[in-house]
């Protein structure tokens, strides 16, 4: 068995042996192991709760980041062999852009198709961060230096790696009585430094075919301009609109055709 496969199989088993750890945050994450002389040594690094996602990142492919189910962050650079603990870079990267990391962490890690350098870390509330150099160094996008939001999701471009689409609750969804709640989609063509509006009552979204780089489909109450969106159910009243150029203009493509 190659040694690559030796590495993989070891770390998925070593994955579900896992226990959360009580200990300060400075210790590190998780057990690995490699093969020398014939045979298998290991090396274990504490958690603060279990892993919640892992993703493979850098032009190498030796890049390992993993979030927690604590929204805890941690990064490998030799393949998973070492650990570092990334919170306090991540709260540095904050404070520099006047924030508060009170309630923030990492809710989901999206690693780029098109540079697997450039890495989304969509956060729990409206904070989130970037890097483009596999987590050397990161960038704080936050409502006061970005216009950045709680994001519901975010969807990564499949051949430019700066171009992203992500959706929000409006802010209509925080009011008492919520009698125009819907989900709102925006674009950024700087990896989320700056927002544009595309549009409300979506459904679904996405980036179109590689070849069309500026195609965007959406799937959206094209007729409903305020009362709350239906959420939950397959609706027949939503249309199935495209655009080839990232929004400027659309049109209805398929109507009803959610």
């Amino acid at each position: 068995m190659k040694k690559e496969n030796i590495f993989l199989l070891v770390l998925f088993l070593c994955i579900y042996h896992i226990r959360a750890s009580d200990k300060k945050e400075d210790e590190t994450v998780h057990t690995v192991s490699k093969s020398t002389a014939g045979q298998v040594v290991t090396k274990q690094f504490l958690l603060d709760s279990t892993i919640d996602d892992i993703q493979w990142a850098g032009s190498s492919n030796k890049i390992v980041v993993v979030k927690t189910s604590q929204g805890t962050l941690y990064r490998s650079d030799d393949d998973g062999k070492t650990w570092k603990y990334q919170m306090e870079l991540l709260k540095g990267s904050l404070a520099q852009a006047s924030g508060s990391f009170v309630g923030a962490g990492i809710a989901e890690i999206l690693v780029s198709k098109a540079n697997r350098d450039y890495i989304f870390f969509r956060g729990v509330g409206e904070t989130h961060w970037i890097t483009k150099d596999s987590g050397l160094t990161y960038t704080t996008l936050n409502p006061a230096t970005t216009g950045s939001f709680a994001i519901k999701q975010v969807i990564l471009h499949p051949s430019n790696p700066e171009w992203l689409i992500a959706s929000k609750w409006s802010d209509t969804c925080k009011t008492f009585e919520k009698n125009s709640c819907n989900v709102e989609v925006y674009l950024s063509v700087d990896f989320g430094q700056s927002w544009r509006y595309l549009d409300n009552y979506v459904v679904q979204f996405s980036f179109g075919r590689p070849h069309r780089p500026e195609e965007i489909f959406m799937v959206r109450f094209g007729n409903q301009k305020t009362g709350n969106q239906k959420f939950g159910t397959w609706d027949k009243e939503a249309d199935l609109f495209k655009s080839d150029n990232l929004w400027q203009s659309n049109v209805d493509l398929i109507p009803r055709g959610n």
